[in-house]
């Protein structure tokens, strides 16, 4: 990692620090309110249980409570991170490694303070308790404060990869998709959903070994996830065990596709004019 530092101030850098992580709030809220049931359909297609469609925003308040600080911890820490490490005081664009690495650390810390309410939510929708504020009261009651934290590696490695997709790789498809795509924003969706797809499906199983690790009344690990989801893929009259274990850890990836297709065209289309100095 690079050892050039902002020269511009501490008042600048958390200014703009602050600055990114009110629009990454402001953009979490839209995504929440775009993507909820296509998570609502995904939490459902890996934890196994049915899909009720009346329930699609069912978690969606505290849904908001989750991905609007973790978009703006992400956006803020992204920034800060350039800033600090990466600062250029010629006003080039830092190069595309570093915008990675910042955008990997960036999301690795909002992963981990978003556990808490990802935990709660993935167990109100799987009807755990009855109510959000029962789900906190039960779960505390059970194991004490440290259940609220379950996943929260899986989470750090999930947003560790999602985060460059929509901050960097997005931005490059877009890239190479202009030359070809004369609509801009046809361009920026191109780009979106090329970077939604890729990452959409590599961070599929560690979002599953989250969903299952979190999930109260199972608490699996990793090992426990990846075989108990196989033998009931194997019970659907799948023989090889390693296929049956490729099927189970990519459930619910073409939701989570989607998903995160969609949240990358709105983050892309919000922060195209930004540079990276």
């Amino acid at each position: 990692m690079s050892s050039r530092v902002n020269h511009q101030g501490p008042s600048f850098l958390y200014d703009e620090t602050f600055k990114q992580a009110i629009k990454g709030a402001t953009l979490g809220a839209g995504i929440v309110t775009a993507v909820a049931p296509l998570l609502y359909f995904k939490n459902m297609k890996q934890t196994k249980q049915p899909i009720v469609l009346r329930h699609c925003y069912r978690g969606a308040p505290l849904m908001a409570l989750n991905v609007v600080p973790q978009t703006a911890i992400t956006l803020g820490a992204n920034s800060l991170i350039k800033k600090q490490f990466f600062h250029k005081k010629d006003g080039e664009d830092i190069s595309t490694n570093e915008k990675l690495m910042a955008a990997t650390a960036a999301g690795a810390v909002a992963g981990i303070a978003s556990a808490p309410c990802e935990f709660v939510v993935q167990n109100y929708q799987n009807k755990w308790r009855n109510s959000m504020t029962q789900v906190v009261r039960s779960a505390f009651m059970e194991k004490g404060p440290a259940v609220f934290m379950r996943g929260a590696s899986f989470l750090a490695l999930r947003e560790g990869i999602y985060a460059p997709g929509y901050l960097v790789l997005a931005k490059i498809f877009s890239d190479m998709f202009k030359p070809h795509i004369k609509n801009e924003y046809a361009a920026d969706g191109a780009g979106a959903f090329a970077a939604g797809a890729i990452v959409g499906a590599v961070t599929s199983p560690p979002d599953i070994l989250r969903a299952n690790k979190q999930w109260m009344t199972r608490n699996w690990s990793a090992k426990d996830t990846q075989k108990n989801l196989a033998q009931e893929v194997m019970e659907m009259g799948v023989k090889s065990k390693n296929k049956a274990v490729v099927i189970a850890m990519m459930s619910g990836a073409t939701v989570r596709i989607a998903a995160v297709s969609v949240a990358n065209f709105i983050m892309v289309v919000a922060t195209k004019d930004e540079k990276d100095r």
